[in-house]
Protein backbone atom coordinates (compact mmCIF):
# COMPACT_ATOMS: atom_id res chain seq x y z
CA UNK A 1 0.00 0.00 0.00
CA UNK A 2 2.81 2.39 0.78
CA UNK A 3 5.21 3.39 -1.94
CA UNK A 4 8.92 3.75 -1.45
CA UNK A 5 8.31 7.48 -1.17
CA UNK A 6 10.17 8.99 1.80
CA UNK A 7 7.26 11.28 2.70
CA UNK A 8 4.99 8.23 3.18
CA UNK A 9 7.62 6.62 5.42
CA UNK A 10 7.95 9.84 7.41
CA UNK A 11 4.17 10.09 7.84
CA UNK A 12 4.04 6.45 8.92
CA UNK A 13 6.80 7.02 11.47
CA UNK A 14 5.06 10.15 12.77
CA UNK A 15 1.78 8.25 13.11
CA UNK A 16 3.52 5.40 14.97
CA UNK A 17 5.29 7.88 17.22
CA UNK A 18 2.03 9.65 18.00
CA UNK A 19 0.16 6.41 18.76
CA UNK A 20 2.95 5.17 21.00
CA UNK A 21 3.09 8.52 22.80
CA UNK A 22 -0.63 8.25 23.56
CA UNK A 23 -0.07 4.85 25.11
CA UNK A 24 3.12 5.49 27.08
CA UNK A 25 3.26 9.12 28.05
CA UNK A 26 3.66 9.64 31.80
CA UNK A 27 2.97 6.01 32.61
CA UNK A 28 4.75 3.76 35.03
CA UNK A 29 5.93 0.40 33.83
CA UNK A 30 7.22 1.61 30.46
CA UNK A 31 10.80 0.69 29.66
CA UNK A 32 12.91 0.90 26.57
CA UNK A 33 15.15 -1.99 25.62
CA UNK A 34 17.13 -1.35 22.45
CA UNK A 35 14.72 -0.91 19.56
CA UNK A 36 11.72 -2.04 21.62
CA UNK A 37 9.46 -0.32 24.12
CA UNK A 38 8.01 -2.64 26.76
CA UNK A 39 4.45 -1.54 27.56
CA UNK A 40 2.21 -2.75 30.37
CA UNK A 41 -0.77 -4.94 29.50
CA UNK A 42 -1.34 -7.58 26.84
CA UNK A 43 -3.75 -5.19 25.10
CA UNK A 44 -3.58 -1.41 25.05
CA UNK A 45 -5.84 0.29 27.59
CA UNK A 46 -6.90 2.91 25.04
CA UNK A 47 -8.06 0.13 22.70
CA UNK A 48 -10.18 -1.43 25.45
CA UNK A 49 -11.60 1.96 26.39
CA UNK A 50 -12.53 2.69 22.78
CA UNK A 51 -14.25 -0.70 22.45
CA UNK A 52 -16.20 -0.01 25.66
CA UNK A 53 -17.22 3.41 24.33
CA UNK A 54 -18.28 1.77 21.05
CA UNK A 55 -20.46 -0.71 22.96
CA UNK A 56 -21.92 2.20 24.92
CA UNK A 57 -22.71 4.15 21.75
CA UNK A 58 -24.29 1.10 20.09
CA UNK A 59 -26.41 0.51 23.20
CA UNK A 60 -27.35 4.17 23.38
CA UNK A 61 -28.41 4.30 19.73
CA UNK A 62 -30.44 1.08 20.00
CA UNK A 63 -32.04 2.25 23.25
CA UNK A 64 -32.95 5.64 21.85
CA UNK A 65 -34.50 3.99 18.80
CA UNK A 66 -36.48 1.59 20.98
CA UNK A 67 -37.68 4.10 23.55
CA UNK A 68 -38.50 6.83 21.03
CA UNK A 69 -40.82 4.37 19.27
CA UNK A 70 -42.36 2.67 22.29
CA UNK A 71 -42.08 4.82 25.43
CA UNK A 72 -40.81 8.36 24.96
CA UNK A 73 -41.03 9.10 28.70
CA UNK A 74 -38.03 6.75 29.20
CA UNK A 75 -35.72 8.87 27.03
CA UNK A 76 -34.51 11.17 29.80
CA UNK A 77 -33.70 8.37 32.27
CA UNK A 78 -32.01 6.54 29.43
CA UNK A 79 -29.85 9.61 28.72
CA UNK A 80 -28.91 9.71 32.44
CA UNK A 81 -28.04 6.00 32.24
CA UNK A 82 -25.77 6.69 29.28
CA UNK A 83 -24.04 9.56 31.11
CA UNK A 84 -23.41 7.41 34.19
CA UNK A 85 -22.10 4.55 32.06
CA UNK A 86 -19.75 6.85 30.14
CA UNK A 87 -18.47 8.25 33.44
CA UNK A 88 -17.82 4.69 34.67
CA UNK A 89 -15.79 3.95 31.54
CA UNK A 90 -13.78 7.15 31.97
CA UNK A 91 -13.18 6.39 35.67
CA UNK A 92 -12.01 2.87 34.87
CA UNK A 93 -9.65 4.15 32.19
CA UNK A 94 -8.14 6.87 34.34
CA UNK A 95 -7.77 4.65 37.41
CA UNK A 96 -6.13 1.83 35.49
CA UNK A 97 -3.92 4.29 33.61
CA UNK A 98 -2.73 5.76 36.91
CA UNK A 99 -1.84 2.23 38.11
CA UNK A 100 -4.63 2.31 40.71
CA UNK A 101 -5.78 -1.24 40.14
CA UNK A 102 -7.83 -1.43 43.34
CA UNK A 103 -9.76 1.67 42.29
CA UNK A 104 -10.20 0.11 38.84
CA UNK A 105 -11.60 -3.03 40.48
CA UNK A 106 -13.94 -0.90 42.60
CA UNK A 107 -15.18 0.93 39.51
CA UNK A 108 -15.70 -2.46 37.84
CA UNK A 109 -17.75 -3.72 40.81
CA UNK A 110 -19.94 -0.61 40.84
CA UNK A 111 -20.39 -0.92 37.07
CA UNK A 112 -21.37 -4.59 37.28
CA UNK A 113 -23.92 -3.86 40.03
CA UNK A 114 -25.31 -0.89 38.11
CA UNK A 115 -25.56 -2.89 34.88
CA UNK A 116 -27.19 -5.84 36.67
CA UNK A 117 -29.98 -3.51 37.76
CA UNK A 118 -30.30 -2.01 34.27
CA UNK A 119 -30.26 -5.46 32.63
CA UNK A 120 -32.99 -6.60 35.03
CA UNK A 121 -35.11 -3.57 34.05
CA UNK A 122 -34.52 -4.06 30.31
CA UNK A 123 -35.24 -7.81 30.42
CA UNK A 124 -38.40 -7.04 32.39
CA UNK A 125 -39.47 -4.63 29.63
CA UNK A 126 -38.72 -7.29 27.02
CA UNK A 127 -40.62 -10.15 28.67
CA UNK A 128 -43.44 -8.07 30.16
CA UNK A 129 -44.06 -5.20 27.73
CA UNK A 130 -46.58 -2.49 28.52
CA UNK A 131 -48.54 -3.41 25.41
CA UNK A 132 -48.60 -6.84 23.78
CA UNK A 133 -46.56 -7.38 20.60
CA UNK A 134 -44.29 -4.37 21.14
CA UNK A 135 -41.08 -4.70 19.14
CA UNK A 136 -38.11 -5.33 21.38
CA UNK A 137 -35.18 -6.26 19.11
CA UNK A 138 -33.48 -2.91 19.66
CA UNK A 139 -33.86 -3.28 23.41
CA UNK A 140 -32.06 -6.63 23.15
CA UNK A 141 -29.24 -4.92 21.24
CA UNK A 142 -29.03 -2.22 23.91
CA UNK A 143 -29.05 -4.80 26.70
CA UNK A 144 -26.32 -6.92 25.14
CA UNK A 145 -24.17 -3.90 24.26
CA UNK A 146 -24.41 -2.47 27.75
CA UNK A 147 -23.72 -5.88 29.29
CA UNK A 148 -20.55 -6.20 27.23
CA UNK A 149 -19.00 -3.19 28.98
CA UNK A 150 -18.50 -4.76 32.43
CA UNK A 151 -17.41 -7.99 30.72
CA UNK A 152 -14.72 -6.06 28.84
CA UNK A 153 -13.68 -4.37 32.08
CA UNK A 154 -13.40 -7.77 33.77
CA UNK A 155 -11.40 -9.23 30.87
CA UNK A 156 -9.02 -6.28 30.99
CA UNK A 157 -8.77 -6.32 34.77
CA UNK A 158 -7.91 -10.00 35.14
CA UNK A 159 -6.09 -10.89 31.90
CA UNK A 160 -5.75 -8.33 29.10
CA UNK A 161 -4.36 -5.59 31.34
CA UNK A 162 -1.79 -7.90 32.95
CA UNK A 163 1.62 -8.80 31.59
CA UNK A 164 3.54 -6.78 29.02
CA UNK A 165 3.84 -6.33 25.29
CA UNK A 166 6.71 -5.00 23.23
CA UNK A 167 6.49 -2.51 20.40
CA UNK A 168 9.31 -2.07 17.91
CA UNK A 169 10.48 1.50 17.61
CA UNK A 170 12.88 2.76 14.98
CA UNK A 171 15.02 5.63 16.10
CA UNK A 172 15.06 8.49 13.65
CA UNK A 173 18.48 9.46 15.03
CA UNK A 174 19.96 6.31 13.56
CA UNK A 175 18.06 6.36 10.26
CA UNK A 176 17.62 10.00 9.26
CA UNK A 177 19.59 12.14 11.66
CA UNK A 178 16.42 13.75 13.02
CA UNK A 179 15.07 13.88 16.51
CA UNK A 180 14.52 10.41 17.93
CA UNK A 181 11.42 8.78 19.27
CA UNK A 182 11.35 9.43 22.97
CA UNK A 183 9.85 6.67 24.98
Amino acid sequence: MLDDDDSDDTRLQNAQKHLISLDISNQQGVTRVGDFVILPGRVSLIFMTLVMILMSVIGMAAGFIHFSNTAAHYLFPFAVLQTILFAQIALYHSSYRAQRKVLGALVFLVTILFMAFIDWAFVDLIYYPKYPNLPHAMLWVATLSFSAIPLLMLAHLVYLGRGTRSVAVRDRDKTEGGSGVSA
